[in-house]
């Protein structure tokens, strides 16, 4: 009996600790939210609306996506019972996302493909992921383990920061270190940022909701990353790469089959740091060329939402980490634009 409480205790103080200090997602008892929200959750969302066929607003790409671009601002349009989603998942290079929707023959009505040059590669060591979205998920199972994790959240982290010590210590002393803590949606620093995370699976969005204005901190965590980011790209974005031949190749074959089923098709560049835009503009223009043209072969529409004229409409747009990803505030800017954007090209 001793045992048995002392356990009990021990595993409410690594709970209480992780609430206090852990950048976690919020999960709620109604299982609105995931409990492992990086590990394999996101892949049974989007591999059962890809089966089902349920998406008539599809929004094609990675994280970029999920964090910019809010399909529940479109859930009141008439979509006659279908429904806007991201179709996208973390890190993966926008061909692998696409021959994916490909193989699966997944057309939504309105197709949206977010374009960046850090992703632009085809990268066979994502093609995991094809295994994963086949596999037989107990969706019953993980909505009652969502309810249970409402009352115990740090039981159901990522494996890999389910020992709460020794790593904290480590990125600690990390921090003390090189200066800047490394911040993730599974670190301690939970008290040094002014947003929380949270993941909504209906539409497959993760919601970014500021809680304070950012810190002097987080400005300079943020051009930490962005010097990062651009370090990396130059890196990517290769035309001499077969990588980059094999990932154009994909897209058009997509494009081309959604062209002849009619589906309607935007390409956009979602916003980013004036940094990594100037960046990429300067020097892989040849990438954004290419987008064009491919655009204008199949008479889709390109939007750059990172032009003067595009971020007048917007309003302010702000990041909450690294100068890529969206907060939920912005989200819904851009999200309520492509409503529009969309409307419009249908009428």
């Amino acid at each position: 009996m001793l045992v048995c409480i002392i356990f009990l205790s021990f595993i409410l103080l690594r709970d209480f600790l992780y609430r206090i200090f852990f950048i976690y997602p919020l999960v709620y008892f109604n299982g609105k939210y995931a409990r492992t929200i990086e590990d394999r959750d996101i892949v049974k969302w989007v591999s059962k609306e890809i089966f089902l066929n349920r998406v008539s607003i599809g929004f094609v790409g990675n994280s970029h996506v999920m964090d910019g671009i809010d399909p529940s601002v479109f859930k009141n349009e008439n979509l006659n019972g279908k429904i806007a989603y991201n179709l996208a998942l973390y890190f993966i290079p926008l061909p692998n996302m696409v021959e994916i929707l490909h193989k699966n023959s997944c057309f939504p009505d309105t197709i949206v493909i977010d374009f960046s040059t850090r992703y632009c590669h085809y990268d066979k060591s994502y093609n995991f992921y094809e295994d994963l979205l086949r596999k037989k998920y107990n969706l019953k199972k993980d909505y009652f383990l969502d309810k249970l994790a409402f009352i115990l959240p740090s039981l159901f982290i990522p494996k890999k920061f389910s020992f709460l010590g020794v790593r904290t210590i480590k990125k600690m002393i990390d921090w003390k270190q090189k200066g800047i803590p490394s911040i993730g949606r599974y670190t301690p620093f939970k008290l040094l940022v002014g947003f929380r995370w949270s993941l909504n699976k209906e539409f497959n969005h993760r919601l970014v909701l500021r809680k304070k204005n950012k810190t002097k901190l987080e400005r300079l965590i943020e051009l930490t990353s962005l010097r990062k980011s651009i370090q990396q790209t130059k890196l990517k974005c290769n035309k001499d790469l077969q990588e980059y031949k094999v990932g154009f190749s994909i897209i058009e074959n997509y494009i081309k089959e959604a062209s002849q089923r009619n589906c309607k098709i935007f390409f956009i560049r979602l916003p980013l740091h004036s940094f990594l835009i100037d960046h990429e503009d300067k020097y892989f223009n040849h990438y954004f060329n290419d987008i064009k043209s491919l655009a204008d072969s199949y008479k889709v529409r390109y939007i750059d939402l990172n032009t003067e004229i595009v971020l007048q409409q917007l309003g302010d747009i702000s990041f909450y980490a690294d100068g890529q990803h969206l907060d939920h505030n912005s989200s819904i800017k851009v999200s309520k634009f492509l409503l529009n954007l969309i409307q419009t090209n249908n009428d």
